[in-house]
């Protein structure tokens, strides 16, 4: 028990963060972590219940019988500790739901394209925004307005890897003199306010790629925080002959890799399209 009361000392989100870290992202490492999290607290009530339940007089009875300690255990404590842990079962099904939710909010739980609770809130920050610009309180729509860009860029920065240019403190202030230009933030607004209407024309689109199979060449940065790189590979479950280049990179592959994009593209150019043309 000293084990148990050791890791129940911790809270059950770091232990479960700890075994993601170990043993990686897949739904069933999910369900482990989320699961083994709890291990101390149902190991808590089964002891508590043993140590009531060795004291009564059925256990003396059947020590008189002439019982082992492993028959007892099995015909006759753990069947009657089974109640405390259903009700234990019962209480703990909302924290598991949490723990994984929580996970998948950090990006460590299911991955898209599945489905979670914990997925989906970090996609709804966007529908905030226009829900303040859709109310007519004027005030609302200014707190909108005045929602800061630095952080999206600071986030974007420092996704960038370790080879490529380093991140210096100007690289931010350039991007966001160009954000504060007359009217831009009214267009980045704009830009958050139509993606509304985006979610229910996928499965138009989705068809479209599927029936026509235009040549395509997709460039993807696999350390991308907004556009994860699982969103990338879905591209290929329509386009299973698209070009694939998966690049070193974050949320900002056309500055980081814009030798390589350009000359690809040329490439890809030369031999898919031009052939075809002529």
């Amino acid at each position: 028990m000293r084990l148990m009361d050791i890791l129940i000392a911790f809270p059950g989100i770091f232990l479960a963060l700890a075994i993601i870290a170990a043993l990686g992202t897949r739904l069933l490492n999910v369900v482990l972590a989320a699961g083994i999290s709890l291990v101390p607290q149902f190991a808590r009530v089964v002891r508590g219940s043993v140590l009531g339940l060795r004291k009564m007089e059925f256990v003396q009875a059947a020590r008189a019988l002439g019982h082992g300690g492993v028959a007892i255990v099995f015909r006759y404590l753990l069947p009657n500790s089974l109640a405390p842990l259903i009700v234990q079962t019962i209480l703990r099904m909302a924290t598991v739901l949490l723990t994984a939710s929580g996970l998948s909010f950090l990006g460590l739980g299911v991955q898209p394209p599945s489905p979670d609770w914990g997925a989906i809130l970090p996609n709804a920050r966007s529908y905030m925004i226009t829900a303040l610009l859709e109310t007519p309180d004027a005030r609302d729509r200014e707190a909108a307005r005045s929602i800061p860009a630095s952080r999206h860029c600071q986030a974007g920065l420092h996704t960038r890897p370790s080879q490529t240019r380093a991140y210096q403190p100007r690289q931010l202030e350039h991007d966001l003199h160009y954000l504060d230009r007359p009217n831009a933030r009214r267009v980045q607004l704009d830009y958050f306010y139509d993606y509304r209407t985006n979610a229910e024309l996928y499965p138009q689109w989705q068809a479209f790629l599927r029936k026509q199979q235009p040549k395509t060449i997709i460039f993807w940065g696999q350390d991308d925080i907004f556009f994860t790189r699982e969103g990338g590979e879905s591209y290929l479950k329509d386009l299973p002959h698209a070009e694939m280049h998966r690049l070193d990179s974050g949320h900002f592959a056309v500055e980081d890799c814009l030798d390589e994009i350009a000359s690809q593209i040329r490439r890809f150019y030369d031999e898919q399209v031009a052939v075809r043309t002529t």
